[in-house]
């Protein structure tokens, strides 16, 4: 079993409210599988950056590919897609860690609020064996994404995508995840983690059915719920860290 611990966040005295993070530590080569499914995902953030093997948990999506087909949504996005060649290689993740012409097309092709440094990048590349890079490059050799993603035994976390943004017009970030989404229910496995769900922005990832996310304390494929609760995210905001970000052992 890993290690599970709690990290004391903020209180409020007045309304008898006393908040704590959850982390999970694999020390022993457990089973990604099993601390995925206890609603934990993989920890590379730029605090306490020296800790390998750490999970967190958060309100965590995933797609059910046992009852897995394609929406009419879904078909939309890949015959937009239909005309492009792409070819499609997978690699050990941490051969490309020192791979400049990678990083460069990865960092400059980062779809996010904030830059990612390039340390963290190598963070992630590095942070297990089970870590891959799928490399996608059009007829002419040219790369169009990358796509890094952890693998545990019946089940794979779509950890980060980079691709080419001039191709956003096409929906080339949901294609990709339809992509890895279809290619794992092809190696056989179950259940393909589609990462955090906060905010509105990230109800994009209701799009692929059946989609289940995490409570807390169980698995619920309430939809409806989840839309709820994405839109209050942005009234539940707090910038504090907690005593485990703060360097405190615990």
């Amino acid at each position: 079993m890993p290690r599970i611990f709690l990290s004391e966040y903020v209180h409020s005295y007045d309304t008898y409210t006393f908040g704590y993070t959850l982390y999970a530590e694999r020390l022993n080569g457990e089973s990604l599988d099993m601390i995925w499914e206890q609603g934990f995902l993989t920890y590379t953030g730029k605090w306490r950056s020296e800790c390998s093997n750490m999970f967190y948990m958060t309100r965590s999506t995933r797609v059910d590919l046992s009852r897995f087909t394609p929406s009419s949504e879904n078909r939309r996005i890949r015959r937009k897609l239909e005309q492009m060649s792409l070819t499609v290689t997978e690699y050990i993740a941490a051969n490309f860690a020192e791979n400049d012409a990678m990083m460069d097309f990865c960092l400059s092709n980062f779809k996010a609020a904030h830059a990612m440094p390039k340390e963290r990048l190598k963070r992630v590349l590095l942070w297990a064996p089970e870590t891959k890079v799928i490399e996608y490059k059009d007829g002419e050799g040219n790369p169009r994404a990358y796509i890094i993603e952890i693998r545990g035994g019946y089940s794979s976390h779509h950890y980060y995508d980079f691709y080419d943004q001039s191709l956003g017009h096409l929906s080339f970030g949901a294609w990709l995840m339809l992509d890895r989404i279809e290619a794992a229910k092809a190696r056989g496995e179950t259940k393909y983690y589609l990462g955090t769900l906060y905010g509105e922005g990230a109800l994009y990832k209701a799009n692929y059915q059946p989609l289940e996310f995490w409570t807390g304390n169980k698995w619920s494929s309430d939809i409806v719920a989840l839309k709820q609760l994405a839109r209050n995210d942005a009234h539940k905001v707090d910038g504090a860290l907690d005593l485990f970000k703060e360097g405190t052992d615990l």
